[in-house]
């Protein structure tokens, strides 16, 4: 069994696509024979159909996805299929902090601010740097 897992995609609808471009590569070239070729694009419509229908079910098709796809490839070039796995992630920031550059006697010096609470005044931030 083959594993293949796929940066993360910001939505199912590009992490199907990636999936349909890696299928295609890999499972409908010119030294597969025709008739396997075309078991392989039937079953990809399949797949394709039933993904397609369950992010619009789950209503996550705008999430950020990480496709896994567990497989096998026959030595005819079939294309065997165990798992396919798909993670709809939210991001949301954990930490956060701003690297300031301060200019002081013809040095820059770098600071970490971490007050982020008080809005930021970016015209005042371009005084100090200049």
């Amino acid at each position: 069994m083959e594993r293949q897992i796929f940066k993360i995609s910001p939505s199912a609808k590009g992490a199907i696509f990636k999936l349909k471009r890696w299928f295609y590569a890999n499972f409908y070239k010119k030294d597969i024979k025709p008739e396997i070729r075309e078991k392989n694009i039937t079953f990809w419509k399949n797949l394709a159909e039933k993904l397609i229908k369950e992010t619009g079910k789950r209503a996550i098709t705008e999430k950020a996805t990480r496709l896994i796809i567990e497989y096998e490839k026959s030595t005819e070039g079939e294309f065997i299929l165990y798992n396919v796995i798909l993670e709809a992630l939210e991001l949301k920031p954990v930490d956060k902090f701003i690297l300031t550059a301060k200019k002081i006697n013809e040095e820059t010096k770098l600071e970490i601010l971490e007050e982020l609470e008080k809005p930021i005044n970016l015209e005042e931030k371009e005084e100090e740097i200049t």
